[in-house]
């Protein structure tokens, strides 16, 4: 099966990796790039005394770059992973969700956390946390931006690779993905594939749509089958 997927590069090229593994045909259109700013995040675990950190996406401990000697809560296995990467000892993996992640970490008795972000963001960890009584500072370290893709570069890159599949792992990919036009590369057979019933939101009506049993990247892959 051909699949696309859009995640940034260095990610996209992760997930084409597995997917060839798994006996598809991946190929990759990068729609946004993460921008790295780890100087507010560096300054803020200098400065204060935290009880732990958190990060609801790996590209905030890659953008962060180094480890701390605290314990860290990742939303789920790839931040996890990522964390483990960088160093980090004492790692608590969440359910998938930011919802979830923060009700763990109340449960912990956390009092003082610091999230490191990224921007744009949903905001359900946040309200979670505030809800649940945990005090946190939340410090953006990288930022999405969009890459550079005229409406005839991203026709380009379809017109001779039509998809069979199309992964969508955000809201925001969805939403500039068909905002390009990309249904009219969509042969009748095609489908999209959705991390979340809110990224599938995004796709216009019509076109089939298949979301994954939860956030994570192997659900996301069993779709395909």
């Amino acid at each position: 099966m051909r699949v696309l997927v859009t995640r940034p590069e260095a990610s996209a090229e992760r997930s084409a990796a597995r997917l060839a593994a798994l006996g598809h045909l991946p190929f990759t259109l990068p729609l946004f790039e993460p921008v790295h700013q780890p100087d507010a995040a560096i300054a803020a675990l200098a400065e204060e005394a935290w009880s732990a950190v958190a990060v609801t996406s790996a590209e905030a401990v890659r953008a962060l770059g180094r480890a701390a000697p605290l314990r860290l809560y990742a939303v789920g296995e790839a931040s996890a992973k990522a964390a483990r990467d960088a160093g980090f000892a004492d790692i608590v993996t969440g359910p998938g969700d930011g919802a979830g992640l923060a009700e763990r970490i109340a449960a912990d008795g956390v009092d003082r956390l610091l999230y490191l972000a990224g921007s744009p963001r949903m905001p359900d960890f946040e309200q979670r946390l505030a809800a649940c009584g945990v005090s946190f500072l939340s410090v953006d370290c990288y930022r999405m931006m969009p890459v550079a893709l005229s409406d005839d570069e991203f026709a380009a890159r379809l017109v001779d690779a039509a998809p069979d599949a199309v992964l969508l792992y955000s809201a925001r990919t969805a939403d500039r993905f068909f905002a390009l036009g990309g249904a009219a590369f969509l042969p009748r057979q095609a489908f999209v594939v959705c991390l979340s019933a809110a990224v599938a939101a995004q796709v216009p009506a019509g076109i089939p749509v298949r979301i994954a049993a939860a956030p994570d990247e192997k659900k996301l892959f069993a779709c395909l089958d």
